[in-house]
């Protein structure tokens, strides 16, 4: 028997949880074409009776740096009962999936919900969308005692946490405590997550024929050929292990050349790194700008000219970790345990919308929402997980010693 088959007391319509999730499925809205899902879940909200006035939209679409359609959406409940003066309890979700999710067509396969086609699902985020709006219409409609809660629907966190980066954040510190829903088992408690580096990379050389006079270019190619070669031997590619510091770097993006007859004048580059600890982060930084410095300087033509190179770099966001003592981690153990599941303390290392939340000052602790292998075709929706996960957000709520 699976915990999700394990008798216990149900808060949560399981059928109208499956007609959210499925429904918020078949909704396109990749990073910065969030509009059908906020208007979406502005309606079903508003079904379930909350104000509109209680149902705003920030400005965090204005301050992203690419155009985004819409800001996050939030939704406040007023607290019930007991909890009704306790401090507000945040629950997050980021409303956009991968563009690989574009134009994905949900189906259920026995105990999951799949992607017809040659798509992702796009359960990454939708399931905590779904979550979100179950625990919505649980506290609205069955009206048990519950703190006040704040659903913030986050836009842009695919392309880099943007709208958790700039969510308001007097909201934020007003919350006692987060819990934000993402993919993974809800057994699953993400305590922690690293800090990350973006880089980008401009190498500047010199254009050529390459058949007349190759000896005149100065080839921006091989300037990138060199500084990689170099990071790749000195172990700062990849994995990185250097003593008791350990991070990750990579280079994802490269561009450049106008023809095949000419030696390449420039070349576009961007890249990241991450690890827990800023300091080596910053070390791993400083690696990348040297060597690529040192391989422009070596790549040089018949005159002597060589390349130059401008390597900028930003903290997008920074680590976090939660002890086991921390308010919504207790929490969310114990809401895990009434539910028969053995939760499990996990330590991220990839970027969390929490990332943002906590730097905000608001300890944000990330819950899974039955979303598995995102990203990706193949990626699944595991039914009873989900479901799982949307009792343990009304317990959450309904917790009353969560304050203590």
């Amino acid at each position: 028997m699976c915990a999700g088959d394990r008798p216990m007391k149900r808060l949560v319509d399981r059928a109208e949880a499956l007609r959210t999730v499925t429904e918020l499925l078949s909704i396109t809205g990749e990073s910065g074409h969030e509009s059908a899902v906020a208007q979406f879940v502005r309606d079903e909200l508003a079904r379930l009776g909350l104000s509109p006035k209680r149902i705003t939209t920030d400005r965090a679409n204005e301050q992203i740096p690419f155009e985004a359609e819409t800001g996050n959406l939030i939704a406040e409940l007023p607290g019930r009962g007991s909890l009704s003066s306790s401090r507000p309890r945040l629950f997050c979700a980021h409303m956009d999936t991968v563009s690989l999710a574009v134009g994905a067509r949900a189906v259920r396969r026995g105990r999951s919900i799949v992607a017809r086609d040659e798509t992702a699902l796009g359960a990454d985020d939708r399931a905590g969308v779904a979550v979100l709006l179950a625990a919505a219409r649980s506290l609205l409609r069955g009206r048990p005692d519950h703190a006040p809660v704040v659903l913030l629907f986050t836009v842009c966190e695919e392309a880099g946490l943007w709208g958790a980066r700039f969510a308001p954040a007097a909201l934020v510190r007003r919350c006692a405590m987060g819990f934000s829903y993402d993919g993974g088992d809800p057994a699953e408690l993400d305590v922690a997550a690293p800090s990350s580096d973006k880089y980008s990379i401009e190498i500047e050389g010199l254009a050529s024929h390459a058949g007349a006079h190759p000896e005149r270019g100065v080839s921006a190619a091989l300037v990138f050929a060199e500084a990689v070669s170099r990071l790749r031997r000195g172990g700062w590619l990849g994995k990185i292990v250097k003593g008791r510091e350990s991070g990750t770097a990579n280079i994802g993006t490269v561009s450049g050349g106008l023809a095949t007859n000419i030696v390449m004048p420039s070349l576009r580059a961007g890249g990241e790194a991450r690890s827990y600890s800023e300091r080596f982060l910053d070390r791993i930084g400083a690696e990348f700008e040297r060597q690529f410095v040192r391989a422009a300087a070596s790549v040089r033509n018949a005159s002597g000219r060589h390349a130059r190179v401008k390597f900028r770099r930003e903290r997008i966001y920074s680590a976090f970790e939660l002890g086991p003592d921390s308010p919504p981690v207790r929490a969310a153990v114990r809401a895990a345990k009434s539910l028969g599941l053995r939760p499990r303390l996990v330590r991220q290392f990839g970027g969390l919308d929490a990332n943002w939340l906590n730097a905000k000052g608001l300890p944000t602790v990330t819950l899974g929402s039955g979303a598995h292998s995102p990203h990706q075709v193949g990626e699944r929706l595991d039914i009873g997980e989900y479901l799982l996960a949307c009792e343990m957000a009304v317990r959450l709520a309904t917790d009353d010693r969560a304050d203590a």
